[in-house]
């Protein structure tokens, strides 16, 4: 009984100290706010039906962004939605995959893994055969030595319907400057 209570005891310890890791030596961890954009008016919480819809054509964008930067090439998610390789405006965060792929490009990546609902639920609005989906969740990327790179993504996909599915035609991704300036407000 004494060796059980023990090693109860030593594994309540251990698991103290790994889950209290910082992963560096006294470094106090930096936490950032959740982007603060708020959902445009009439988008809510998607219903079940909606998110039978659109969630695969949500996962298959990031699936694609995440290829895309493992690639280091912005043409892999050309290829899948050519209609993001028109209207580019970096400033404003509009079909800005280029730079979602540039700003990574220095970095050798093995892996990455994206959850599109890490910081809120997928909201949406539709109307016929299009369609937003405001996706506020996270991408992190894997390198060789097993750190990670990567953090929140809040974007807006703006989609249409194609024959039996949907595919996105514009992104709308929350840049850092609009994300200082939802703080000041």
């Amino acid at each position: 009984m004494r060796r059980l209570l023990a090693t109860a005891v030593l594994g309540a310890v251990l698991g103290a100290l790994v889950g209290c890791s910082t992963g560096s030596a006294g470094a106090t961890p930096k936490i950032e706010p959740p982007l603060p954009l708020a959902a445009p008016k009439g988008m809510a919480e998607m219903t079940p039906a909606q998110y039978a819809v659109f969630h695969p054509i949500v996962n298959r964008y990031f699936y694609v962004r995440k290829q895309a930067v493992l690639a280091g090439d912005p043409a892999v998610v050309w290829r899948e939605f050519p209609a993001l390789k028109e209207g580019y405006d970096g400033q404003a965060g509009i079909n800005a995959e280029a730079d979602a792929v540039g700003g990574y490009k220095s970095l050798t990546f093995i892996d990455g893994n994206m959850q599109p609902e890490s910081y809120a639920r997928l909201k949406a609005q539709a109307d016929g055969d299009r369609a937003v989906v405001l996706v506020n969740g996270s991408e992190v990327y894997l390198h060789k030595d097993f750190s990670e790179s990567g953090g929140q993504v809040q974007v807006m996909l703006y989609l249409e319907k194609t024959g039996d599915g949907w595919t996105v035609v514009k992104t709308d991704e929350t840049t850092l400057a609009e994300y200082h300036q939802a703080l000041k407000r």
